[in-house]
């Protein structure tokens, strides 16, 4: 019997040396360098005992559910056996590389020709910094002159377990906590790595295998004679803590995987907020969301959400941290916010996410997954860092969100209210012309626009949120319909509410509109708009360079 490699626990060390350049097999965020001349060709002599090392340029945080998969092919392998053990390490944990099909002891794969065999070897990673990534080569009595392990690549992935074969192209893809037994294979991951969503196989021939639980009848899943080769999946419902080790047998399979379906940690793509508003939702490579660069303001991340109920569990709990009256500078359970309401679309500072999170971290509050994606995401980006003393601080830029959800011609107005956020953010001298208007701005108009803030549960006595808001509402419609949002649509929302019914100036009967509003608010819709063009071609309305 097989097992997979135990896992070694070890202490990383950060070792000093002047080879200092990018490797082009990371596939990732993030800069990865190599500490040596062989690290950075990827190429780890099995001659004698040796090392590759190779040390990210800021560390990378990993959420729950990820892992590392490293590519690899070796050499010479006919000329001489290498005797030993290569030991990948990352996240502080190590693991042994299988270097051919003994791994798995699978009879239906034969290693005819080992120099060409690629493998894709995948570990899960714990939660937390990952700082370096390292492989040794442990030589026992006999060593292999001229043999070589030669690494493809290095990139994040999914934390699945399973394995499969892709007799055609060579390829070998696999994971710890695999092996054979009696005609079997069985996949067993300790208790700490078993939030899995479903069980994937793939068959070879007509019948299919047989999916088993370990300790109970949970799983016993046969596909018909008749059935052609194919797919069998099971779901998540079908399986518990219980179910393991899991043991498929039966037929002749070429894969089986227990998948986790979590998704990467997405390159933020380059493009306008025109292009985004048409980007086809179908071309997205996260069904739950896909992120982009504003491409004239690198540093400001847009989030684009399927629904609100995602947009939700991702930035939900940001809302009422960073502006909702009442909950502002504290971390909400979620039973406490559950049936409240946050926001139809977002904006937030880095100084804003970096409080947030290191709160969270130093308080131990337990974020949900998506929170912690977002925070691998932001650090990833520079967006929130570490300072010399472990504390999460601010970087540069901010982000910014809408949904699918929301029918087009509020996305329309959401981009625009969210786009001139992000702008106040990252240019401070967008933040001083409109703290300056602010200031200015007085009398029944400056009354009402606080008494509508408060009604929408901002905390009208957070200045620079009120500034930020002030100059938002303004922009994010053309300044030919200031007057009738300011005039009429936001007063009579007030109108209705006898909180806030005395609050407003008189109306005049005859239009039924408040013509002091109207004005006011149209004279700071032209002043807004005649900054915003004169300093970046934009406008009230238009937040993009073309739609």
């Amino acid at each position: 019997m097989i097992r997979s490699s135990p896992i070694l626990i070890v202490f990383l060390l950060f070792f000093s040396c002047s080879y200092n350049e990018p490797v082009n097999f990371w596939s990732g965020s993030g800069t990865l360098t190599s500490l040596s001349r062989d690290a950075g060709r990827g190429i780890l002599s099995l001659s004698r005992q040796n090392k590759l090392e190779y040390r990210f340029e800021r560390p990378l945080i990993i959420p729950e559910g990820f892992s590392l998969e490293i590519s690899y092919q070796l050499s010479n392998q006919r000329n001489e056996i290498a005797n030993g053990q290569v030991a990948l390490e990352a996240g502080g944990l190590s693991w042994e590389l299988p270097r051919d099909f003994s791994f798995l002891d699978y009879p239906s794969i034969t290693t005819s020709n080992p120099d060409s065999l690629l493998i894709h070897y995948t570990v899960p990673l714990p939660a937390g910094n990952l700082s370096e990534i390292n492989l040794h080569w442990y030589p026992e009595s006999n060593s292999a002159r001229g043999s070589t392990l030669n690494i493809r690549g290095l990139r994040l992935a999914p934390q699945d377990f399973g394995f499969s074969f892709d007799e055609g192209d060579y390829v070998l893809r696999l994971s710890p906590f695999v092996y054979s037994q009696n005609q079997a294979l069985y996949i067993d991951p300790p208790p700490s790595f078993r939030g899995f969503k479903e069980l994937r196989l793939r068959h070879k021939v007509p019948g299919g295998p047989i999916a088993e639980a370990g300790r109970a009848s949970l799983l016993n899943f046969r596909v018909a004679e008749e059935s052609p080769a194919g797919r069998l999946i099971v779901y998540q419902a079908f399986l518990s803590s219980a179910s393991f080790p899991l043991r498929i047998s039966g037929a002749e399979f070429s894969e089986t995987w227990l998948v986790q379906s979590r998704a990467l940690i997405l390159e933020p793509i380059p493009a306008d907020p025109g292009a985004i508003l048409r980007w086809p939702q179908g071309s997205w490579r996260n069904p739950r969301y896909e992120l982009f660069r504003w491409e004239d303001f690198p540093s400001i991340l847009i989030f684009d959400f399927a629904n609100y109920a995602i947009q939700d569990r991702f930035l939900k709990r940001l809302a009422f941290f960073a502006e909702k009256s009442g909950f502002q500078g504290r971390l909400s359970e979620d039973n406490i916010i559950a049936d409240l309401h946050g926001w139809n679309a977002h904006d937030y500072p880095a100084e804003t996410l970096a409080r947030f999170f290191d709160l969270a971290e130093k308080t131990n509050f337990p974020l949900l997954s998506e929170e912690l994606e977002l925070e691998a995401i932001l650090f990833n980006e520079g967006i929130i860092r570490r300072n010399s003393a472990g504390t999460i601080v601010g970087g540069q830029g901010a982000i910014i969100s809408l949904t699918q959800e929301a029918p087009d011609y509020l996305r329309v107005v959401f981009m625009n209210h969210e786009g001139f956020h992000g702008l106040y953010f990252v240019d401070e001298d967008f933040r001083n012309f409109s703290q300056g208007r602010w200031e200015a701005f007085s009398g029944a108009p400056r009354d009402f626009i606080l008494a509508y803030f408060d009604f929408q549960a901002y905390d009208i006595n957070d200045t620079d949120l009120m500034v930020k808001e002030f100059k938002a509402h303004l922009l994010q419609q053309p300044v030919s319909q200031a007057p009738r949002y300011f005039g009429l649509t936001l007063p009579g929302r007030l109108e209705a509410q006898p909180l806030y019914r005395d609050l407003l100036p008189p109306k005049d009967q005859a239009s039924g509109t408040w013509p002091v509003l109207a004005e006011a608010f149209r004279v700071e819709a032209e002043a807004f708009s005649r900054y915003v063009n004169q300093r970046w071609g934009l406008a009230a309305g238009r937040v993009w360079r073309s739609l």
